[in-house]
């Protein structure tokens, strides 16, 4: 049986699209009847305890907390030699990362000392910090590990009218959007060294490429939107459908 956890929409709208009969979804932690019954799981961003035990597990809850928890994150990039931006010090003006985020909306571009105070006066956590980038393009690529690792590229696109402010945040919120495109294959092994660094089994990774051709890894989502990326949905259908296959041929 497929056992799918996740509280975000996306999570619904891909479970919904999985061609596999014996499956259930769950929204919150709750009783799920055992017996003997082996069970295949599927974590969307979801810590949530389940009360039986998977055989089979795809992102556990610790690969999740590893890339929610953004000092976590950061220090396993470092030790899996991933190209960040990120520092755990500032250097003004920059932009400072809060401890939890949704949709960009942990991204806040500071100019000094007294703002990285203020922010914390009002109950936000801030821990790391970014210098800006001139960024050339800004991508997210979804990507699944499997024998042989694969990933789907997005581009981000920026709204036809759009501030400054905008600029700086560049959320869904701001009018970013995105649309499909290729990348170089050493951008895409960058965001695999992400996902596994972070022990993952599949992720989202923001990332971009600068004026000078580098290339820089900021997150990991473990629940990224699917709305209006069909594309997208599929991809990770074949993956978890496939992983499911072959996990019920071994048992």
């Amino acid at each position: 049986m497929l056992v799918f956890v996740s509280y975000h929409p996306s999570g619904r709208l891909l479970f919904d699209s999985l061609e596999i009969e014996n499956k259930q979804y769950l929204f919150r932690p709750q009783v799920v009847e055992t017996g003997r019954r082996k069970y295949f799981l599927v974590r969307w961003g979801s810590r949530a305890r389940c009360r039986f035990r998977p055989s089979f597990v795809l992102n556990s809850k610790t690969a999740i907390s590893n890339s929610t928890h953004r000092i976590k994150m950061y220090s396993h990039f470092c030790d899996g030699g991933v190209l960040t931006p990120l520092l755990p010090y500032p250097t003004f003006p920059c932009f400072a990362f809060l401890s939890r985020s949704e949709r960009g909306n942990g991204v806040v571009f500071v100019f000094s000392a007294e703002d990285v105070h203020h922010l914390r006066q009002l109950g936000y956590d801030v821990v790391l910090y970014s210098a800006p980038i001139r960024i050339k393009r800004e991508y997210r690529v979804h990507v699944v590990i499997d024998q042989m690792p694969r990933w789907l590229a997005l581009e981000k696109q920026r709204p036809r009218e759009f501030s400054s402010s905008m600029f700086l945040i560049r959320n869904a919120e701001n009018g970013y959007r995105f649309r499909y495109c290729e990348i170089e294959n050493p951008l895409g092994w960058e965001c695999v060294k992400a996902v596994r660094s972070l022990g993952l089994d599949f992720g989202a990774v923001d990332c971009c490429e600068d004026d000078l051709g580098h290339y820089w890894i900021f997150e990991v989502n473990t629940a990224p939107g699917l709305r209006g990326e069909s594309q997208t949905v599929e991809f990770y259908k074949g993956f978890i459908q496939a992983k499911y296959e072959q996990w019920k041929r071994m048992r």
